[in-house]
């Protein structure tokens, strides 16, 4: 539940507020000035909206000390007019955003929705967690998901994140190994899907001159996650015999170089990754035991989107950000949101950055409207 503090002596803007937005917000009204700050302090509201018109006291300045507070939300003024100086002045002053009465859906709802991107970065960087920034998201089951990094990176065990494809499995990755105490390590990551089943020894474990015609000698992925984190994508991809050869090396730490004889060691973290389901892989004898309970120490389930979509407007508009230059600022329409929210993603988040950044280019009107989304 997102929380709104609406400070404004004018109860009908409460109540504006409240309808504008939906049932996952909840709106606390404070009906003047005097001690709203202590009332914003006592309440911890996710966003402020606060009236420049307030009769008791100075609104300009009643918003700098909203914005001066430690750990303050977003603060969105709303002006009586569209005095372009009284806008200037309210940005200035510490104003996250301002909006213009009469109050309208779309820039109500757009105000939030980037107010909420913002304070969730800045909030995790306060916490000393930028590192959790790029999972982006104020759904319940991403609050699950952040405290599940958080308890696995504070071990040393292997990890196996599970989750469909373009849920953000190496995102996930990334955010365990900086967490961990190995973040002043390399991270190496490797997709086993992608690999050919004869390269697989040599780019794991290196090779030395002559192993092969053409062969250099060089290190593979163990050696360069000496110290850190190796990450294995889609390692439910790995033939057989490539699956022994790994176990063996997780068993001890211990392998050769293709082609050398000298015993080598690396100090790493495996954290696995994989969107096939590695139990019924295991009933099929696809997938060895010995090495799915190798890697299945910690377990660390990546929902889909279709099951969070409420931060789908979130996302858009961190996508939207990544091409704004490109496209002069372009934004969504509440069409264009609805549409995108309704649709269950199969290919999850990669799929919606893609229908994102493809309808800001190619839309033919701003902000992009429903009928301007491609899905496939």
């Amino acid at each position: 539940m997102v929380r709104v503090v609406v400070i404004d002596d004018v109860p009908h803007t409460h109540s504006i507020i409240g309808h504008l937005l939906d049932n996952r917000h909840q709106i606390i009204p404070y009906p003047h000035g005097t001690l709203s700050v202590d009332f914003v302090r006592d309440n911890e509201p996710d966003i402020v909206f606060v009236s420049l018109d307030l009769p008791d006291v100075n609104g300009m300045e009643l918003v700098a000390r909203l914005a001066g507070q430690a750990d303050a939300p977003p603060v969105i003024s709303i002006v009586g007019n569209g005095d372009s100086r009284r806008i200037v002045a309210a940005v200035q002053a510490g104003a996250f955003d301002v909006i213009v009465r009469p109050l309208c859906a779309k820039d109500v709802r757009e105000c939030c929705l980037r107010a909420l991107a913002a304070h969730s970065r800045v909030t995790a960087s306060a916490e000393g967690e930028s590192e959790l920034c790029d999972l982006i998201g104020v759904s319940p089951v991403m609050e699950r998901l952040r405290t599940m990094i958080r308890r696995v990176s504070r071990s040393d065990a292997p990890v196996l994140i599970v989750g469909e494809s373009g849920v953000g499995k190496e995102l996930v990755a990334q955010a365990v190994h900086r967490l961990s105490t190995r973040s002043d390590g390399p991270f190496q990551a490797r997709n086993c899907g992608a690999l050919p089943e004869q390269l697989f020894e040599s780019e794991m474990f290196g090779t030395e001159r002559g192993a092969y015609t053409g062969a250099i000698r060089r290190a593979g992925a163990f050696e360069l996650a000496d110290g850190g984190t190796l990450f294995l994508d889609e390692v439910g991809e790995l033939a057989p015999a490539n699956q022994v050869k790994l176990l063996r090396a997780l068993e001890n730490g211990r392998f050769h170089r293709m082609g050398g004889t000298e015993e080598r060691r690396a100090d790493l973290r495996i954290v696995a990754a994989t969107n096939r389901d590695l139990k019924s892989a295991l009933a099929h004898g696809d997938f060895r035991a010995d090495l799915y309970y190798r890697l299945n120490v910690l377990q660390v389930t990546i929902p889909p989107l279709r099951h969070r979509r409420e931060d789908i407007p979130l996302l858009v508009q961190h996508f939207s950000d990544d091409v704004g230059e490109l496209t002069e600022g372009n934004r969504f329409s509440m069409d264009a949101l609805a549409r995108l929210s309704a649709y269950d993603w199969p290919g999850n988040i990669r799929e919606l950055r893609n229908v994102v950044q493809r309808a800001e280019v190619c839309a033919e009107s701003t902000p992009v409207r429903g009928i301007d989304i491609q899905f496939g």
